[in-house]
Parts: C-alpha cells; sequence; structure tokens
C-alpha cells in the first residue's frame, strides 16, 4: 500500500498564547485520499521563539534538559503514529481515524508517561538531579 498519512507538528495553530506567553504544539494528521485533518495534543506548551517550523522541533532557545526531553517526545509520538501506519500497510488496510484512534490508546503514550520512562532510564542521576526531573515532570503536565 501507499503511504496514507501526513504528519507534521504545528505550534501555536490556533494562535492563542497561554498566561506565560506559551503555545500548544500538536501534532497535525492529514489523511491521504480521505481529505480529512486531524490535530492531535502533545502536551508541550513552549514560547513562540522557542519553535522550529522548519525543522519541526524546539531549537536551542528553549532551556537546558527541556529541548531535549521535548524533541525525544516528539520523535516518539512521531515513530508511534508511523508504527500504527506500517502495520496498517501490512494488514493491506485503510487506516481510518477510528483505527488510528484504537492504535494510540492502546500504546498508552501520554507525556507524563514518557518523561517518567526516560526518568527511569537514567539512574545515574544523583539524588538531587533526579528529585528536580522529577518534579519537572510534575509541572511539566
Amino acid at each position: 500500500m501507499e503511504k496514507q498519512l501526513n504528519l507534521k507538528f504545528v505550534h501555536n495553530r490556533k494562535n492563542n498564547l497561554s498566561k506565560a506567553g506559551k503555545a500548544l504544539v500538536q501534532l497535525r494528521i492529514h489523511y491521504l485520499g480521505q481529505k480529512k485533518t486531524e490535530y492531535k495534543s502533545t502536551g508541550i506548551y513552549i514560547k513562540p521563539n522557542q519553535w522550529d517550523n522548519i525543522k519541526q522541533e524546539v531549537n536551542s532557545k528553549c532551556p537546558g534538559q527541556e529541548r531535549y526531553l521535548h524533541n525525544q517526545l516528539l520523535e516518539k509520538i512521531k515513530a508511534d503514529f508511523n508504527s500504527l501506519e506500517l502495520q496498517a500497510n501490512y494488514k493491506n488496510e485503510k487506516i481510518t481515524p477510528d483505527k488510528l484512534k484504537a492504535g494510540v490508546k492502546s500504546s498508552g503514550l501520554t507525556v507524563a508517561s514518557f518523561y517518567q520512562e526516560w526518568i527511569e532510564t537514567k539512574k545515574t542521576f544523583k539524588p538531587n538531579t533526579l528529585k528536580n526531573q522529577e518534579l519537572f515532570v510534575i509541572l511539566a503536565v
């Protein structure tokens, strides 16, 4: 089968900033051949000057570890959707919004679960650093 999805991250789609001056990064899912487009939240809020629209990632103006974590999450989200598309192609099935939604729910991907899993892999952190990272997870979500 052919490519069925066109995936692109968009920042501040609704041109609406929070009081902190941040806006949501969303995944735009365009179903090729179906004239249907959906937007899924990534749970990532950043300032407009921290987004690189060409590279589709958080840029170097985002402070410290936050940039790395956000970009890792964006890569994981895109990889999960690409994986669902590959599975549908392997089964010779057409991907629909309902099938995609069911596949995402079964993967259990959330912002909090991603960050928590990342922290678990970094057992080499010093105790205070680990506490700060866990606090970041709580505040980020």
